[in-house]
């Protein structure tokens, strides 16, 4: 005969198993979420000079106040990859540069996808003088097949350089990480905003943090219809060895291990805030084609580059059209008219960034350089029997002298270009 105790026992060990299996099961769905304000431009946040200001600001986010030492300045480390997203990186400097202590940028002179390319923060480092002592930059070189075949491997090996090998030569110096202190964790353009800052650094927050972004394509002009982009990333620091690598944070994975089975996913759901309106996120607004197809060529989704998508005349229909870069269904675009949700910075220099806040349908707004579009026929006979012929899209999976080859017929055929542009 079964007790009522034992029946009450094993309905209540039952449904304990099925909360977790449904939580464990909704990890990436259901965030502890803290609403942002929204973000006017015309606003210009202050970092809390008070305790109690501090805590008014916490308490706004439903957050309490980070106690730091009387003598602790918590600092707020911004780390991102850089390529060739030089307009990017100088809004996101003027944007954050009074809110973050250092911005960690990594680059190399290969892609994720294994191509040659210039190092281009360091061809132009002169650019960004105003901000040197803020920047830790560092160039770090692509270990080949070593980390595997995959176009993924070598993305997240870049990554997590932003912390591996970045952070432990900064010990004993003033640019040290202490515990506590704040990591932003993005792509260039995935931009924080200013007041996002002020939260990080003012309160305590988990060691998962989402910040929410505003999805817009090729301009500030068209946001993504759908919910907010879930990147970048923010955490806490806690020692090198035990700090979350920006992979595992970007991706929602690893941290504390646990023999318990789903006590590590439950731990994970648990330490995980969603801060939404928290930042902006332009995907593909670039002044150039140029540009975007460069991009395009670096891109780790293999299976989402086609020979018909890499041509220029594919793409500039796409952007008249409003179609995503790649042609993928499913995804909508809501225009926006004079839309003031952007970066001060662009605002306070319109006519440069001009591409970024308005593209005509006619394309007045493309600078469409002649030496990057190439008859796409050409390129057709030269790439589309390799392609057809087995050729993978990644290098690291097809080898050297393939990319070699392309970047030295890249090269010659731009030359050719310049120089029927200045004989004409």
């Amino acid at each position: 005969m079964i007790s009522a105790f034992t029946k009450r026992f094993s309905f209540f060990a039952a449904s304990t198993v099925f909360l977790l299996l449904f939580l464990v099961s909704r990890e990436h769905l259901l965030p502890r979420q803290r609403i942002n304000r929204k973000y006017d431009a015309g606003w210009t946040p202050e970092l809390p000079a008070a305790a109690g200001a501090a805590e008014a600001l916490c308490r706004e986010h439903n957050f309490k106040p980070y106690r730091a030492g009387a003598t602790t300045h918590r600092k707020v480390y911004d780390l991102f990859l850089i390529s060739l997203e030089l307009d990017w990186l100088e809004i996101r400097l003027h944007t954050l540069a009074p809110y973050v202590d250092y911005f960690v940028i990594v680059e190399s002179n290969m892609t994720f996808t294994g191509l040659a390319k210039p190092l281009y923060l360091r061809e132009n480092w002169s650019r960004f003088r105003d901000f040197h002592h803020k920047i830790i930059h560092r160039v770090v070189q692509d270990p080949g097949p070593r980390v595997g075949n995959s176009i993924w491997a070598h993305e997240d090996f870049f990554r997590n350089a932003l912390l591996h090998n970045t952070f432990p030569s900064l010990m004993f110096s003033e640019m040290e990480a202490k515990e506590g202190d704040v990591l932003i964790v993005g792509d260039v353009d995935e931009v924080p905003k200013p007041e996002t800052i002020a939260v990080l650094r003012s309160c305590e927050i988990p060691d998962r943090m989402t910040l929410r972004s505003h999805f817009y394509y090729y301009s500030f002009q068209w946001q993504r219809v759908g919910e907010q982009w879930a990147h970048p990333q923010a955490t806490v620091f806690h020692g090198l060895a035990k700090t979350l690598s920006p992979v595992d944070l970007r991706h929602g994975i690893g941290g504390q291990r646990s023999r318990i089975p789903l006590y590590s996913a439950f731990i994970r759901w648990w330490h995980k805030i969603d801060l939404w309106d928290a930042a902006w996120h332009c995907s593909s607004c670039f002044a150039t084609v140029a540009e975007v197809q460069s991009e395009m060529e670096s891109f780790s989704h293999p299976d989402l580059k086609t020979l018909d998508d890499k041509r220029a005349d594919t793409s500039l229909e796409r952007f008249r059209t409003k179609n995503n870069l790649f042609g993928r269904p499913g995804q909508r675009y809501e225009k926006i008219k004079q839309n003031r949700d952007v970066p001060q910075y662009i605002l306070d220099n319109s006519q440069r960034f001009s591409y970024s806040r308005c593209r005509t349908p006619k394309l007045r707004r493309w600078q469409i350089y002649n030496e990057k579009i190439v008859d796409s026929r050409l390129s057709r006979w030269l790439f589309e029997p390799l392609t057809r012929s087995g050729f993978r899209q990644n290098a690291w999976s097809r080898g050297a002298p393939l990319s070699v080859v392309r970047c030295t017929l890249d090269m010659l055929l731009c030359a050719c270009m310049k120089a029927m542009a200045s004989n004409a």
